[in-house]
């Protein structure tokens, strides 16, 4: 048995079990595999248990057993419990995968002779099967993936291995070493082949006691107990089962042993040991007992093997069975009426007459001589079983096993020969012919030719050979072929869909650089809809999102200063439109009203404030002749003239003080002028001097500004005088 073991997928090392099995020794052996040193194959690592699986050889067959439910056993991706193993098998424990490179059996001694009919049998049989290259070869055929056991070509010698590796359970060294002591059946043939006396009986313990260690700080799962003294506790120096319980004392507790059983001792620890719920000082452990240790629980297991290997030469008795005897007294003493009893098989006499039915035990219990008798007889007995000499002619039950295995197997060829004659030479022929060619296809791994020929057995006969089991692997194989071909074709669309991916993420890139949104977002649920879970998509899409949202950002400070600028714009229109249209007054004053406002551009206050400063030189320009005018005016005393000159100097800039003071002093000096000649124009109407009246209205008008009182009323009374002109 070669054994590839590898660690996430790296290779850690290289196995030969067959090393450790001499030529001929057909086992039973076992060989542990988990992380404690003790274990042939060490798996590191706190998932693994200190034993996590076992791996037997029986009878020629391989097979591995889950020991601890921890992590589930896999083979061939199925979790089992049990299983053969062949050449193929793909194994994984946890974070470990041990291939089987190789599960050839080892040489195993020559089956015991046979009578002269069956050898000659087997002979020509041997000899047809040489021929054909032999039947056996499919045995190691397994390509199955899903099955935890495979299919062997005769089932009854497969059951015996699964026996085989069942009994190598209880072949455990002291030391759970792995089972290469003289009591697990490994090594215990000597070199030359000579066969050594079984003196195994005389070193048994009478009774084995072994705890089942639960909880969180149980450093062993099974710790057998071997030594006089197991201290318990957290002192790694003195104690043999070591528990880091802060509840623990340093040496918590001990288990005396002797040969008939153990003793539990509390050490004065602080927080006590309790035995079967109550706390105890010292107190005899027993089978099934339960004893608690901080948080850690131990249960009590106690086996003979003693008794098991002796239990062919005792006779059985069932539990509180009640025995007939006749109690031994003095034969003078018996009195006349009893007559001789009938010699049982141990020599004694039984009364014919009536007998009392008392228990043995009760007997013996009663009476002193027969207790003390009993206690010799008892002694004798078990040195008498001890000194017995097993004899190297005794079969052992193995031995028993393989010979009614080889006797069965002999008969199945005979049966196989049997079955040949059934067929002509030209069907015998075709048949061998057809069986080898299948198994040359098979080999080749050409499944379906296999199948192909097989088929052309099948319709001559539905039992050939092996022909059923290849048939059966071919079938298997071309569906591993199949499910091979199905990945390998996943495998190309999925380099496919990756290139393109690539392809569509190079074009996506493009497009987030040149800030082409849209495009990007069209090639993101492309890359999506092949790989949904695209990394690199979602860095892309964030990238061009947060580009989007600082566009709009930045779009939006854009419109609120737009928006402000229209809004200074709107600010200056009126007196900019003032100035276009040569209105000065009117521009200076909306000018100085826009520049009085808070927060304008720069190129605003600029522009409003060269339209205001032109505005008011224009105005000035406008004004200041006329004012010039009405200075001239009063002083030649034409006080109308200088009046209406005012006027249009309010009229250009109504803002003056001087034009306005002016003004309303003409104004009263001539109204008091225009009022009388008024008066003297109304009296020379009402005397009928109309030519005279005519005259003083007309030199009202003349007095009189425009827009006075007089100077109306005299426009309306001449009026009355054209008529008269």
């Amino acid at each position: 048995m070669r054994l590839s073991v590898l660690k996430n997928d790296s290779q850690k090392e290289d196995i030969d079990l067959s090393q450790f099995i001499k030529e001929g020794d057909k086992g039973p052996f076992s060989f542990y595999l988990g992380r404690s040193k003790d274990c042939q194959i060490i798996l590191e690592g706190r998932e693994i248990s200190r034993k996590q699986a076992e791996i037997s050889f029986a009878d020629g067959v391989w097979s591995i057993k889950n020991l601890s439910p921890s992590i589930p056993l896999i083979i061939n991706g199925v979790p089992t419990l049990k299983a053969t193993l062949e050449t193929g098998n793909d194994i994984f424990l946890g974070p470990y995968r041990i291939l089987v490179v190789s599960a050839e059996k080892p040489q195993v001694e020559e089956a015991p002779e046979q009578p002269e009919e069956e050898n000659e049998a087997d002979k020509s049989v041997a000899e047809e099967d040489e021929a054909i290259g032999g039947d056996d070869e499919a045995e190691s055929l397994d390509f199955s993936e899903g099955e935890s056991e495979q299919i062997s070509p005769d089932a009854e010698t497969s059951t015996l291995g699964d026996m085989g590796s069942e009994e190598e359970a209880s072949f455990e060294s002291d030391d759970e070493g792995g089972g290469f002591d003289d009591e697990g059946g490994g090594f215990g043939e000597e070199d030359d082949g000579m066969e050594v006396a079984d003196e195994a009986t005389t070193d048994l313990p009478f009774v084995e006691f072994e705890l089942s260690i639960f909880g969180e700080f149980a450093p062993y799962e099974k710790f057998k107990i071997v030594d006089k003294e197991t201290f318990i506790g957290r002192d790694k120096s003195k104690c043999s089962i070591i528990l880091n319980d802060p509840e623990v004392s340093s040496v918590h507790a001990v288990i005396k042993k002797n040969l008939y059983q153990c003793e539990l001792e509390d050490m004065g620890s602080k927080n006590g040991t309790l035995l079967n719920g109550k706390r105890i000082n010292r107190d005899i452990i027993a089978n099934e007992d339960e004893f608690i240790i901080g948080s850690t629980t131990f249960s009590v297991r106690a086996h003979s093997k003693f008794l098991e290997q002796e239990a062919g030469r005792l006779m059985p008795v069932e539990e509180n069975q009640v025995i007939d005897v006749e109690q031994e007294v003095d034969i003078e003493a018996a009195f006349e009426e009893e007559e001789e009893g009938e010699e049982t098989a141990e020599g004694k006499k039984v009364s014919k007459g009536p007998k009392k039915k008392v228990s043995l035990l009760e007997q013996i219990k009663n009476d002193p001589v027969k207790k003390k008798r009993a206690i010799m007889i008892g002694a004798v007995l078990v040195l008498a079983l001890l000194l017995i000499d097993t004899g190297p002619d005794k079969q052992t039950e193995k031995e028993k096993a393989v010979k009614i295995a080889k006797a069965k197997d002999a008969k199945k060829k005979k049966e196989e020969k049997k079955e040949k004659s059934k067929f002509t030479p030209e069907q015998l022929d075709f048949l061998d012919s057809t069986y080898l060619l299948a198994k040359e296809l098979f080999k080749q791994g050409k499944y379906a030719e296999t199948l192909f020929e097989l088929q052309k057995i099948f319709s001559i006969t539905p039992e050939y050979k092996n022909a059923k089991q290849i048939n059966e692997l071919a079938k298997r194989g071309l569906a591993k072929m199949e499910q091979i071909e199905r990945k390998r074709r996943e495998e190309i669309a999925r380099k496919k869909r990756e290139q393109r991916v690539k392809d569509l993420v190079k074009k996506v890139e493009v497009a987030v650089k040149e800030r082409q949104p849209e495009l990007a977002k069209g090639l993101f649920s492309q890359i999506l809809k092949l790989d949904p879970e695209n990394y690199e998509v979602t860095q892309l899409r964030l990238e061009i999102e947060s580009w989007e949202k600082e566009a709009q950002r930045k779009q939006a400070e854009e419109d609120r200063k737009r928006a402000e600028r229209d809004k200074m714009v709107e600010q200056l229109s009126p007196g900019k439109t003032a100035y276009l249209a040569k209105d000065w007054y009117k521009a200076i004053i909306r000018l100085n009203q826009f520049l009085q406002n808070s927060g304008m551009d720069e190129d605003l206050i600029k522009e409003s404030s060269d339209m205001l400063t032109d505005a008011k030189n224009q105005l000035a320009n406008i004004v200041d002749p006329i004012l010039e005018k009405a200075e001239a005016l009063m002083e030649g005393q034409d006080l109308k003239g200088a009046y209406e000159e005012y006027k249009k100097v309010l009229f250009f800039d109504p803002s003056k003080q001087k034009p306005l003071e002016e003004m309303e002093n003409i104004q009263n000096l001539l109204t008091v002028r225009a009022r009388k000649i008024y008066r003297e124009a109304i009296v020379a109407e009402s005397l009928s001097l109309f030519q005279d009246a005519k005259t003083k209205f007309l030199e009202v008008q003349q007095v009189s500004p425009s827009d006075s009182e007089y100077f109306t009323k005299a426009t309306e009374k001449l009026k009355n005088y054209l008529d008269y002109e």
